[in-house]
């Protein structure tokens, strides 16, 4: 996968960044500032593969607009890149995070729910992209989203490295996918709410050390949002 630069270059300045981050942080600021002027799309060549993992956390499966936004879109994708995984969540059994920290301190890694969690982790990072799709509710994401997020945290470690400025957890693997996200907007939902969303989704980008590729309505054309993110 490239997003503009490639793949050698990006990860070597990423393993420089990594090392003196928790030094100064000047540098990491640089990076995220280079990758964001110079990546607008992400790239797919003849003999670059793009691995896209997308996740339907819409809890409602009779939402047919929702639905077959996804299906479209996934269509869309597979055709034109060499592989995307699709995972409904609803379908699965994901336990919310209870804040233990078990997957800190006793089982580095592993969460202390025996459920359906494991399934997206282990796939995680082993994909380019990953695409987060869910509804509104109340204006903020629906609450599935949001668990499988917080579900996410025994991809950290219980250390901090100062990022951008911040005390943030420091990554248990080298490497996260971009991230981006396909929300379905509410009767009244507004800019305000579109943006506090936005924003908050960038800071769970920055937790992982990654790039929001995309932040987009499912009004928006499936052509069009292909068209603006990825280059074929």
């Amino acid at each position: 996968m490239r997003r503009g630069l490639a793949p050698s270059l990006r990860g070597f300045l990423k393993k420089i960044i990594h090392q003196f981050s928790s030094i100064d942080y000047t540098l990491l600021i640089c990076y995220h500032i280079f990758i964001r002027t110079h990546n607008t799309k992400l790239l797919s060549t003849e003999d670059t593969a793009i691995n896209i993992l997308i996740l339907n956390l819409n809890p409602d499966k009779k939402d047919s607009e929702f639905e077959k936004y996804l299906s479209e879109f996934k269509e869309s994708l597979t055709h034109k890149l060499h592989s995307v995984e699709y995972v409904v969540a609803r379908d699965m059994d994901i336990k919310p995070c209870i804040g233990c920290w078990n997957c800190w301190a006793k089982t580095p890694g592993v969460c202390v729910h025996q459920d359906d969690m494991h399934q997206i982790l282990k796939h995680i990072n082993h994909n380019d992209l990953m695409i987060f799709a869910a509804p509104f509710a109340m204006g903020f994401m629906h609450s599935l989203a949001k668990t499988v997020q917080e579900r996410m945290i025994p991809l950290l470690l219980p250390y901090s490295e100062i990022v951008m400025g911040e005390y943030h957890h420091t990554l248990r693997y080298e490497t996260s996918p971009e991230l981006a996200f396909l929300y379905k907007p509410e009767t009244d939902t507004d800019e305000e709410d579109v943006q506090i969303n936005k924003d908050i989704f960038e800071r769970f980008s920055l937790n992982f050390r990654s790039n929001v590729l995309f932040y987009q309505s499912i009004k928006k054309p499936v052509t069009e949002l292909i068209h603006e993110n990825f280059d074929f």
